[in-house]
Parts: structure tokens; C-alpha cells; sequence
């Protein structure tokens, strides 16, 4: 519980950041809504109703697992530090963190899903609170492979190598751009078995399935007057949303959890080994650690004058880089940068 309540009160102070992210989202689903603008009420704007259910999923997995990212790398080290210490073990950091940030992933989400689904025209009954609890499970997902891709690296660019992978792979066998039905036996088991198809599906079958026959314009060209067409175009013809759908998304969600708990645990044990080699001293009867030697300290940088110190801060300003003042250790003469 004091875990919880230190991580709460730790983004209770990033009032800026939540609020921006808020903000962010609601414009996001505003455009969105006004893209998609009444694309339920017809047949013939069936296909851009799905293309609005593809571009929530995107969204919401990619917003979250950026947030995840980024608030994870931030506390790493205190973690690391303070697992070292033997104050908690891992897996109370990793359940006080999922506790604490899970109320932001709801409050992000159901804003942008409540104003895209009424704007785009779906219908306004029971459909709706399921379409916001998938929307929910979409960000959960996103916010633990966060966690995920965080624990593997803490650089940038491998954490973005492993990112843009898994989306780019997951949004191929979707089914909204290359339907199922039409892939190699091997590529289909691997979209049947991904949690974005079982998204996509449970999307779209939640709110065509309850639908009535739509209005089309005559002659009705490329319009899908009844809802079973459009379910027959992505392959969903004769399913129906079932509570095992649910049951899929929690197992991965499970999956995805577990995944991240290991790679915190092994990070944290990682840093364990990371100690001071030890040697024995023959004149002590203890092992101590041998200090570093005077001469094999870096020599103080000189000190810089006030022409020198204008141009480093406008170099960082136009390669944006944060200027930082100078220390001992730092790089070469003329290149005080992170």
C-alpha cells in the first residue's frame, strides 16, 4: 500500500504532463470524429467505420505504451538503487506501478473512445460500454509492452527497433488492410492467435452485430445495406461477440504482465552483480575496495569564457541537445553536451 500511495503521489506531481496527455487525446478524438463524422449511419461508409476502429487501436496501444515508456525509464534507476538496498522486493514495485498508473490509463481513454464513437454515429445503447472496455484493454496492452520494451533496453533507438517490429507485424495480420481469409495457412494461425486481430474482430462484430439494415443510396453500389456484408468482407461472418473474446485479451494482458514482471526482476538482478570488485589488503584483516588512484583522474576542464559559453548554449539549441555546465570526466574540450 505505501508503495501504491508513493507512485500515486508521484503522478499526482506531473499534473502538466497528465493534462497535456489529456488534452492531446481529446483534440485527437475530436479530429478524428470529425474525419469520421456520421460513417455508421451508412452502408456505403461501412469500410471508413472500420478504418476509425483500426486507427483507435493504433492510437490508443501506441499513446500508452509511449507514456509507459517514458515514466518507467524515469524511475529505473531509483528502482535499481533502492532494490540494491533490499527496501522491497520487485515484485511490489511492479504491482505498486501497475496499480498506481492503471486509473491514468481509463482516464486517457475513455475521453478519446466515448468522443470518436458517438461522432463517427455507432449506436448509442449496450455496444457502447463494451466498445469503451476493449478501448481500455487496448491501453492496458500498450502500457505494459511499454514496461516491456523499457526493461529490455533503456536506449531509444533499440526500444523503437523492438516497437515498430511487433506494431508493424500485428497491423499486417490485423485483418483490416490484408483480410485473413486470403493468407498462407502459417500467416493465418499467427493472425488468429494475435491480440490486435482478436481486437479488430471483437470491435467489429461488437457493433455491426446489433445493428439494423443501414441506409444506401440507389442503385446501391459498393454499399453494405446489411451489417452480415461487411462482416463477411474481413471474414467475421457468423461470429458473434462472445465473453471469451474478453477472455483471450485478459489471458494476453496476463501474458504481457508476466513478460514484463521477468525482464524488471532480471534487470534489478542484473544490477545486483554490478559491484565494486573487491581485493584483500595484506596489512588489514578486512576485504575493502580499492579507491582510484589520483593520477588516473581526468584532468579539470579550463574554464570557459563568456564568448565560448554563448556559442555552446545556441550549438545546443540548434542541435537539441540540453547544455549542461561543466564537470570533471566530461567529453573533449568544446563538446559539453549530453
Amino acid at each position: 500500500f505505501s508503495m501504491c500511495s508513493r507512485y500515486s503521489i508521484a503522478l499526482a506531481r506531473q499534473v502538466r504532463a497528465v493534462a497535456f496527455r489529456l488534452i492531446y487525446y481529446t483534440f485527437l478524438g475530436l479530429l478524428m470524429g470529425g474525419i469520421c463524422f456520421e460513417v455508421g449511419l451508412t452502408g456505403y461508409t461501412a469500410r471508413e467505420n472500420a478504418g476509425y476502429i483500426f486507427f483507435s487501436i493504433i492510437f490508443l496501444f501506441l499513446g500508452s505504451m509511449v507514456a509507459s515508456a517514458r515514466r518507467t525509464t524515469r524511475y529505473m534507476c531509483i528502482y535499481q538503487r533502492e532494490r540494491f538496498n533490499r527496501w522491497y522486493s520487485s515484485f511490489s514495485f511492479y504491482l505498486a506501478k501497475m496499480l498506481a498508473e492503471l486509473p491514468v490509463e481509463i482516464i486517457m481513454s475513455v475521453p478519446f473512445a466515448s468522443i470518436t464513437y458517438f461522432m463517427s454515429g455507432n449506436p448509442a445503447n449496450l455496444v457502447y460500454f463494451v466498445h469503451i472496455a476493449l478501448c481500455v484493454v487496448t491501453a492496458c496492452m500498450g502500457h505494459v509492452f511499454g514496461v516491456i520494451i523499457m526493461a529490455i533496453s533503456q536506449k531509444f533507438e533499440i526500444q523503437q527497433a523492438v516497437a515498430g517490429v511487433y506494431i508493424a507485424v500485428n497491423t499486417i495480420i490485423m485483418g483490416y488492410i490484408f483480410r485473413v481469409r486470403y493468407m498462407p495457412t502459417m500467416v493465418k494461425w499467427a493472425a488468429i492467435l494475435s491480440p490486435f486481430h482478436m481486437l479488430f474482430k471483437s470491435f467489429v462484430v461488437n457493433i455491426y452485430n446489433s445493428l439494423d439494415p443501414l441506409s444506401c443510396p440507389v442503385p446501391p453500389v459498393n454499399c453494405s445495406k446489411y451489417p452480415p456484408s461487411l462482416l463477411y468482407m474481413y471474414g467475421f461472418e457468423g461470429e458473434e461477440f462472445r465473453k471469451s473474446n474478453f477472455g483471450y485479451l485478459f489471458a494476453h494482458l496476463c501474458f504481457l504482465h508476466a513478460a514484463a514482471f521477468v525482464l524488471i526482476a532480471a534487470r534489478g538482478r542484473w544490477f545486483d552483480t554490478e559491484l565494486p570488485r573487491q581485493h584483500f589488503n595484506k596489512n588489514a584483516t578486512i576485504c575493502v575496495t580499492q579507491p582510484p588512484l589520483a593520477s588516473s583522474l581526468p584532468e579539470p576542464p579550463k574554464p570557459q569564457t563568456a564568448t565560448e559559453s554563448l556559442l555552446n548554449v545556441l550549438k545546443s539549441c540548434i542541435t537539441c541537445k540540453p547544455y549542461k555546465p561543466l564537470t570533471v570526466g566530461d567529453q573533449p574540450e568544446g563538446e559539453y553536451y549530453l
